[in-house]
């Protein structure tokens, strides 16, 4: 499925992180990019918005028997339009139909075999990070012993997604696709480099299968609260390709559940990744997010009343209730965490002396005391006056960082402050790049 979409030029399924593989799949596939599945995926992407997750949703309710790519016989297929709405019947009958046709005109099961001791040795790679998973929590947690299926793929870079297989006797199999960033010197993917957050990732995607139908039992108990909320933080969710109020609500609760077991993980988790964690998701838009963590400790402290996170939803519903009332001070208070330039010497659009010998920029809260990456200006003939070893130094007060230069005579210079490399000392970025322009004498 992942194979087909970058065939189909969806941009979340064209990372290229695993070098050689994607390389072969570009070469194998090439012929087939005119085939008629890829072209109706191109259609259905554009006209449903299928992409994203829907692709690992449906990946888990296909078979393969035969040389035949089919759906699984025993599953609820009424389930899953219920999941997820951008599917249909009409849709999946055709699609599963082009599916199969390609699986055959491609021999997709040669280039499978073909490739399938690098799928060991992925998979190989990714037990080592699994050992240090703690599976019980999620059963203690959540009341549901599991044992999740888990999915590496090689073409989804940085994107990880749940997914879920409810059978038509109604039992219900949980999982994760985890995608891929890191290979190794022989070009073999590897997780055991990307520390405690694979693990978060990977908590992340299987707490949607547990989180996703418990808000779905109080969906219209919290949606009134949800849409008002949404208005205040839509512009930083859309970044994130989430877009509406029930998306909100599903991503909300699996955020706090995710940091509950970062709490709970001390082996693997230090109090800085709790605090990192928190601020990730509340620069993401998710700006309660530590409040709601805050709330969610009284769950922990009152286990006998509420022994499992279901048990507590209704007390978390109405702290969406109180969130909503106060969503504009929520939102003055996310807005205040953000730092931004305060002031620049030389000053933007300036002209000054080619002998001033350093660059000061002044931020309005304390900083996280590093470098920051000074990105060039691109279609621009400014030269960037910060080169790679150029001295820098940091006030006491964290808030002005001052660079040495060697400035030239009748130049124009100019360079961008990536908003993500420039934090506070609270974790938040800055709203958006900094440009700097000047000249000199």
């Amino acid at each position: 499925m992942s194979i087909v979409f970058r065939l189909a030029e969806a941009e979340e399924y064209t990372d290229n992180s695993v070098v050689a593989y994607m390389r072969d799949v570009d070469e194998y596939f090439s012929e087939y990019i005119d085939h008629p599945l890829v072209v109706y995926t191109k259609e259905v992407r554009r006209q449903n918005k299928i992409g994203f997750d829907a692709v690992s949703l449906l990946a888990f309710y296909l078979e393969i028997e035969g040389n035949r790519l089919t759906l699984n016989k025993d599953a609820d297929m009424n389930a899953f339009f219920e999941n997820d709405f951008r599917w249909s019947p009409k849709i999946i009958s055709h699609y599963i139909e082009l599916l199969d046709r390609f699986y055959r005109d491609s021999d997709f099961e040669y280039f499978f075999k073909k490739h399938q001791s690098l799928y060991l040795l992925s998979e190989e790679n990714f037990d080592l990070v699994l050992n240090d998973l703690d599976l019980e929590w999620f059963n203690s947690f959540f009341g549901t012993p599991i044992s999740p299926k888990i999915i590496v793929s090689l073409c989804n870079g940085h994107s990880s997604y749940s997914s879920s297989l409810k059978m038509k006797d109604g039992s219900i199999s949980v999982g994760a696709v985890i995608g891929t960033t890191m290979i190794n010197s022989k070009g073999i993917p590897q997780y055991e480099g990307m520390g405690s957050s694979i693990i978060s990732f990977i908590v992340h995607e299987i707490c949607h299968s547990y989180v996703n139908p418990i808000v779905d039992r109080y969906m219209n108990r919290m949606l009134p609260a949800a849409e008002t909320i949404l208005p205040f933080v839509s512009e930083a969710l859309l970044q994130s390709h989430y877009s509406s109020a029930q998306t909100m609500l599903y991503e909300s609760f699996v955020r706090v559940c995710t940091l509950a077991y970062i709490e709970h993980d001390t082996l693997n988790y230090g109090g800085g990744d709790v605090y990192f964690h928190v601020a990730a998701s509340e620069f993401s838009g998710f700006i309660w997010m530590q409040n709601k963590l805050n709330f969610l400790a009284s769950f922990n402290h009152n286990r006998i009343l509420y022994p499992y996170f279901e048990s507590f939803m209704e007390q978390l519903a109405v702290y969406m209730d109180q969130l909503a009332d106060n969503i504009s001070l929520e939102a003055s208070a996310a807005k205040a965490k953000r730092p931004w330039v305060t002031g620049i010497f030389p000053e933007i659009n300036s002209t000054v002396s080619n002998e001033v010998k350093e660059i000061r920029i002044n931020f309005s809260h304390p900083m996280i005391l590093r470098d920051g990456e000074i990105k060039k200006m691109l279609d621009s003939d400014c030269m960037n006056p910060i080169d790679s070893q150029a001295q820098i130094k940091w006030s006491k007060d964290k808030k002005t960082l001052s660079y040495a230069v060697n400035l030239e005579k009748d130049k124009k210079y100019g360079f961008i402050l990536n908003r993500y490399s420039f934090q506070s000392n609270v974790l938040f970025p800055m709203k958006e790049n900094f440009e700097v322009k000047f000249q000199t004498k």
